[in-house]
């Protein structure tokens, strides 16, 4: 899916009324969705253990691979 149809797909879900527009109220639903999907451990925040393939990323140098393991 390209990014267009992926932002297509996110607006069409986070527009509950189907009015075409996203309200106040929509978008905080779909961030409230987001953050918990994000905050793996159910801490209440999002930290670098959250987002394990971030974490490998900040951990190379620049140009290398992402580390495995």
């Amino acid at each position: 899916m390209d990014p267009r149809e992926r932002l297509a797909e996110m607006f069409m879900r986070a527009d509950a009324n189907d009015d075409g527009f996203i309200s106040q109220e929509e978008f905080n639903v779909m961030a409230d969705r987001m953050f918990t999907r994000m905050d793996r451990n159910g801490d209440g925040v999002i930290d670098m253990k959250d987002m394990p393939r971030m974490h490998m990323m900040r951990d190379r140098g620049p140009g290398e691979p992402p580390k495995k393991g």
